[in-house]
């Protein structure tokens, strides 16, 4: 009865530490290099840019530019009335930028 007593013991402190081992790798190694950590950029204000120049200053931050859509403003057409993320927030190096555009 002993002996399994000690196998059972034995067998779940392997267990946990490999569990403790898994989770530290997860957390160190593979979490950072999934989430981009310390690739953050601040998003540039693009509005008022045609969309040509805003596609260039956005990518030029590592940024995807989108359109959302179009709007009806008092602005030439196709000039960025408005972004997402707003100017100025930080994010992650490939984040999308969606831009609505001026009819």
């Amino acid at each position: 009865m002993k002996r399994y007593l000690k196998i059972i013991l034995v067998a779940i402190i392997t267990f946990g530490v490999l569990s403790l081992a898994t989770v530290l790798i997860a957390d160190i190694v593979i979490m950072p290099a999934y989430t981009k950590h310390g690739q953050e950029v601040r998003v540039p204000d693009v509005r008022g840019f045609t969309l040509s120049k805003a596609n260039k200053t956005l990518v030029k931050a590592g940024l995807v530019p989108v359109i959302k859509g179009y709007k009806t403003y008092p602005a030439p057409p196709q000039t960025v009335v408005e972004q997402y993320p707003p100017p100025g927030k930080i994010v992650k190096v490939g984040r999308r930028v969606e831009l609505t555009l001026a009819e």
